[in-house]
């Protein structure tokens, strides 16, 4: 008799990571992230979490995270490789406190599958109460 074994690995980065910068004014302010699913998934399904992590020196609060709570910003269970996703941080509790939307932060967007974690991260600085329409940064 024969068995087989099915190795897992953990998934590989998150692919296409961006944001954009909607609103002038803070309260109507929007930020967007966008990201693309692992090009490999380890032969499982994977989890993806948006982190906010305050990256700024002069703030009190410099490295204090917040995990996003929200449905869209948190996909679980995808398999497929070709999938794109957005996440919409807008509220207060989107973000850091008490810096909320006038901090520079790191984005991360961390997948995960049974075997391990990796993420990809973006530095997004604070945007002053006006610069224009929009702005939109992709690595």
């Amino acid at each position: 008799m024969f068995e087989s074994f099915f190795l897992s690995d953990p998934p590989s980065p998150p692919r296409n990571l961006r944001y954009s910068v909607v609103g002038a004014m803070d309260l109507e302010r929007e930020y967007r992230i966008f990201w693309s699913a692992s090009s490999l998934t380890g032969g499982l399904p994977v989890n993806y979490t948006v982190k906010l992590c305050v990256n700024d020196s002069f703030a009190v609060h410099n490295n204090a995270c917040n995990w996003s709570s929200k449905p869209d910003c948190r996909p679980t269970n995808v398999l497929s490789t070709d999938k794109d996703f957005v996440c919409v941080l807008n509220d207060s509790g989107d973000f850091v406190s008490p810096c909320e939307k006038s901090c520079n932060y790191t984005i991360s967007v961390v997948a995960e599958n049974a075997v391990g974690t990796v993420s990809s991260w973006q530095y997004l600085p604070f945007i002053p109460l006006y610069s224009g329409n929009a702005s939109s940064v992709g690595i």
